[in-house]
């Protein structure tokens, strides 16, 4: 969550918070993550804040989106372009930044 929550994205420290403190539901087989957070019911509409890919043992391209409704994060899904399961366990220094894609050097 800290490499798809850089710097760049707005509010990142009440996001990361979030992610910290509260349960989490995998929601498939590719471990997509629901926050379940107080007071908060799975929603629609939502806004995507981050995108960010890396690459499974197969060569597809796995997808990263952090998900937030009502300024609460809400899912980090992870999914492939072919919709087969993820294979590899994503390691932070292979994720690549789509969206916000300016990250500060750490």
């Amino acid at each position: 969550m800290k490499r798809l929550l850089h710097a760049g994205v707005p509010e990142r420290e009440k996001f990361l918070d979030q992610a910290r403190n509260g349960l989490v539901e995998e929601i498939d087989d590719d471990d997509s993550l629901f926050f379940k957070l107080p007071e908060f019911k799975k929603p629609e509409p939502h806004a995507i804040i981050a995108e960010a890919e890396s690459t499974d043992t197969d060569g597809i391209t796995i997808h990263l989106s952090v998900h937030v409704v009502h300024d609460r994060l809400c899912e980090l899904e992870i999914y492939k372009d072919n919709d087969s399961r993820v294979k590899c366990t994503i390691q932070p220094e292979n994720i690549h930044m789509i969206w916000p894609d300016e990250i500060p050097a750490t």
